[in-house]
C-alpha cells in the first residue's frame, strides 16, 4: 500500500490573516520544502504544480510564484516517486469551506505558455470547468 512518505503535493489552509486565507504549499513530504502564501477568499484559484527533473514550479492564477529545487541527496528519485499514488491529494482541514474542481495530472511538464493559457481559458467561468481538454 502507498505510504504517507510519497512526494505528492499538499495544500494546507492554516488560517486567516489580514482578511485573506493563509495557505501552506508543501512540495514534498520527504523534505521540508514548502511555501506560504495569502490568497483572497470567496474566489477560484488555479494552482499548478509543474514538476520537472529535480525542481517544481508553482503557478497560482497563471503566474509563476515559486520555484523549488530539490536537493537530490535529501530527496531521492523525486521523478519516479512523484505520482506513485495518483489518488492522493491533500487540501485543507475541517476549518476549510469551499469546492475543488479540475484536478488533472499530466504525464509531462507543461510549458509556462500552456499553464497561462489554461488559466485564461478557465478564468471567468463559475465553476471553472473545461470540457475540451
Amino acid at each position: 500500500p502507498p505510504s504517507n512518505s510519497h512526494c505528492h503535493p499538499e495544500i494546507k489552509y492554516t488560517g486567516e490573516r489580514a482578511g485573506k486565507n493563509m495557505v501552506d504549499i508543501i512540495f514534498s513530504r520527504k523534505t521540508s520544502s514548502h511555501f506560504s502564501i495569502l490568497l483572497d477568499g470567496q474566489q477560484w484559484h488555479n494552482i499548478v504544480f509543474n514538476y520537472s527533473g529535480n525542481q517544481v514550479d508553482l503557478f497560482i492564477n497563471g503566474d509563476l510564484v515559486k520555484t523549488n529545487v530539490f536537493d537530490k541527496t535529501a530527496e531521492s528519485n523525486v521523478d519516479s516517486e512523484m505520482f506513485d499514488d495518483k489518488n492522493t491529494f491533500s487540501i485543507g482541514d475541517d476549518d476549510l469551506d469551499g469546492a475543488i474542481c479540475n484536478i488533472k495530472y499530466y504525464k509531462k511538464p507543461l510549458t509556462r505558455f500552456q499553464i497561462t493559457n489554461i488559466y485564461n481559458l478557465l478564468n471567468g467561468q463559475n465553476p471553472p470547468i473545461n470540457n475540451v481538454m
